[in-house]
């Protein structure tokens, strides 16, 4: 066996180019996704507006959406002075990128039957979810999806909970150095499952979404239009934050590439940066379909929409 034919047995794949691979795959069926949606009038159609709320709810749902814009904006501008400052595409950018592009997945809340509704207040269009392979709503007519938030144009947001909780961890490290890293990661958890929990009453309390299933003894208010999940809070918070946090530290520690830039630094600039960017779409977009397996498993086995459900969040 020659040298060459030895390196072509013995090399591996770069993480990078199988994640930017997939990335690309996710971006192409995105494009087709929403041209045919659009092209069927799913930008101007959608179920009437002929619901009564009450003016605090709405103004609550109107100030929502201005603080998300602002939040998106500032976070924007913060990951690109980091890549102008650094001349490169950092992993906050690819975080950042990969949550934006999560925006056609939306629908998956409702695949088998409406498990999450948003307020009809707020600017929304009609769901691609009819659009999507295997999505089988029978109420699909009467689904919404939310422009702006709290879901939508916005989903970059949620790098705030990943720097959270990778501030968390930098200072357990710091400080408890002797923790095994199943406590360390336990932990990491809980303050995931705490933010969310904390974040997901707010919207709740101000009518901004609801939960329509309940899981036997993990539900808070069950059976009420402000019930909480606490299961799905759990399921959101292992696979959402923490797989960004677990990439982050171990490349940290070890003084590395986070795991899906590996192979991307010896390719010319150019070209490094959008394998980067696709890579955190790749990366970001995967761990969302994992999340939305369990979810639609918890609806499946999830009871009744509730009797008191406002009808700014559901038409009766």
């Amino acid at each position: 066996m020659t040298q060459t034919q030895q390196i072509r047995r013995t090399a591996k794949p770069r993480p990078a180019t199988v994640w930017a691979v997939l990335g690309a795959a996710y971006a192409v069926f995105q494009i087709q996704l929403f041209t045919r949606w659009a092209a069927n009038g799913g930008l101007t159609s959608g179920p009437e507006r002929d619901f009564h709320i009450s003016t605090a709810r709405a103004t609550a749902a109107l100030v929502f959406q201005g603080i998300a814009v602002v939040a998106i904006l500032a976070i924007a501008i913060y990951v690109l002075r980091e890549c102008l400052r650094r001349r490169t595409v950092t992993l906050n950018a690819a975080v950042f990128i990969g949550f934006n592009s999560l925006i056609w997945q939306d629908p998956l809340f409702d695949c088998v039957r409406a498990f999450v509704v948003f307020n009809r207040s707020v600017p929304y269009v009609s769901t691609w979810g009819p659009y999507l392979p295997g999505w089988n709503n029978p109420d699909a007519k009467l689904l919404i999806e939310p422009i702006l938030a709290p879901s939508g144009l916005i989903m970059g947001i949620l790098i705030l909970w990943v720097w959270g909780q990778m501030a968390l961890t930098t200072w357990l490290t710091r400080t408890r150095p002797a923790w095994s890293g199943i406590r360390l990661w336990t932990v990491a958890v809980l303050f995931g499952l705490i933010v969310n929990v904390v974040l997901e009453s707010l919207f709740i309390v101000t009518g901004m979404w609801a939960y329509t299933a309940t899981t036997p003894g993990t539900t808070v208010f069950a059976g009420h239009w402000y019930q909480l999940n606490l299961l799905h809070a759990l399921l959101i918070a292992v696979t959402v934050p923490t797989p960004i946090t677990v990439m982050w530290f171990h490349a940290h520690r070890k003084g590395r590439a986070p795991h899906i830039f590996r192979g991307s630094e010896t390719l010319r600039p150019a070209v490094r940066g959008a394998v980067r960017l696709l890579a955190g779409v790749g990366y970001l977009n995967t761990w969302m379909l994992v999340f939305f397996v369990g979810t639609n498993l918890l609806a499946v086995f999830g009871g009744s929409m509730p009797a008191d459900m406002p009808e700014y969040l559901w038409p009766r």
